[in-house]
């Protein structure tokens, strides 16, 4: 006998679809627990989550009144800007996707009816959570600079790259200046060879070392890594530092927002589990 949710049959493909997603978390979080026992743990999960949506999907449903159609196409816009919302050429898939964000409005909308309004973090909350928090919110050392490069492959080997560098590095010492040169004759041209901000860890050592050393200011000598010659030039460094508050507000009150609303849609569903008529408690 299928499970049956307010009547309707539990979509055992959004099920399996569910067990599936889950699964690799479930087994980097319990992978030293015994296996049938994260198996059930999953299952259980899995049929909640689906549970979950359904009951969410049928009380939103039996509100008639309409969602906007605007509201329905800003969010397929959004979805879509990485094509300029030109959602046309989708078809049936733009079709579908304006049927799901009709859905999830309705349940958005649902949800905010029933749980009431959901007030914006306060200035006391937001304190409070950087004042517990303040260990997440430590800032690596990090250093603003550009460089030059020449390649090393399989097109130019070591000396002629070293030469090319080496007639570089003479313009700079005349008087050059480092970004127009690095458009003009570097292999990774564009934006004067600025590479942005970098945490250390994250380039190749021996860049690391030369930029992480580097007065600011200043232009490196010639040094090689597996790509070939650069020099460099740092313009800025930061040391490891904790974030100001003013500098984190932003994530904390958008990180407050949704556990606030996180709270609100669980109080919605746990009133919709007390009221509804799960047949059988287990699938069979």
């Amino acid at each position: 006998m299928p499970m049956r949710v307010n009547g309707e049959v539990l979509d055992y493909t959004a099920f399996r679809l569910e067990v599936r997603e889950l699964r690799p978390r479930f087994l980097e979080a319990m992978g030293g627990e015994d296996p049938q026992n994260v198996e059930r743990r999953l299952l259980e999960s899995a049929r909640q989550n689906v549970i979950d949506r359904m009951l969410l999907r049928q009380a939103a449903l039996a509100d008639p009144e309409p969602i906007a159609e605007a509201a329905v196409e800003q969010r397929l816009a959004e979805q879509l800007s990485d094509v300029s919302g030109r959602t046309a050429r989708f078809g049936d898939a733009a079709a579908e996707a304006r049927l799901k964000i009709e859905l999830d409005l309705r349940v958005e909308r649902f949800i905010a009816h029933s749980a009431g309004r959901i007030a914006a973090p306060r200035n006391k909350e937001i304190m409070e959570y950087y004042r517990k928090q303040r260990e997440h919110f430590l800032l690596p050392e990090m250093v603003h600079a550009s460089h030059i490069v020449k390649n090393v492959d399989e097109s130019v080997d070591d000396d002629t790259a070293r030469r090319a560098i080496r007639e570089i590095q003479e313009r700079l010492q005349a008087g050059a200046d480092f970004a127009e040169v690095a458009d003009r004759s570097s292999d990774c041209p564009g934006r004067g060879g600025d590479l942005g901000w970098w945490p250390r860890g994250q380039l190749v050592a021996e860049f690391e070392d030369v930029i992480f050393t580097l007065p600011e200011g200043t232009v490196s000598g010639i040094f090689r890594t597996v790509f070939g010659y650069h020099i460099a030039t740092v313009h800025q460094r930061r040391g490891a530092h904790t974030a100001a508050l003013e500098e984190v507000r932003d994530q904390i009150e958008r990180f407050l927002s949704f556990e606030k609303q996180a709270k609100a849609r669980e109080r919605v569903l746990s009133a919709l589990r007390r009221r509804a008529t799960i047949d059988p408690a287990e699938p069979s």
